[in-house]
């Protein structure tokens, strides 16, 4: 594994010399996310795809903050995280339902 100062090089190198600032700062902050995900994967563990797509029925069927149970298509949603879980960027149409969106888990470090 490389150190985060090889990646900050590579990630310069890469990016073009008209680069903003700001595109920097956001450059650096997805790979600090890549990152930090990477090591909790490595330390926690994955979930299967059986196991997401359960946990995900769960949350959708639990009732909102508006006190309506989830409508999402769970099929839709397993479709998306299948696609996207194998490095393929999200298409037209992989929209999450609101209520599925509006779900934010806790995350205590």
């Amino acid at each position: 594994m490389s150190t985060a100062k090889q990646d900050v090089k590579k990630l310069l190198r890469n990016l073009p010399d008209n680069v903003s600032v700001e595109d920097i700062q956001s450059h650096l902050y997805v790979l600090d996310k890549i990152r930090r995900s990477l090591e909790d994967a490595r330390v926690n563990g994955t979930l299967s795809q059986k196991q997401l797509e359960s946990r995900f029925s769960r949350w959708l069927a639990e009732p909102n903050s508006m006190g309506e149970s989830g409508t999402a298509d769970l099929g839709k949603i397993a479709r998306i995280l299948k696609r996207v879980g194998k490095g393929n960027p999200p298409v037209v149409g992989d929209e999450l339902p609101p209520e599925f969106a509006a779900k934010k888990k806790k995350r205590i470090r």
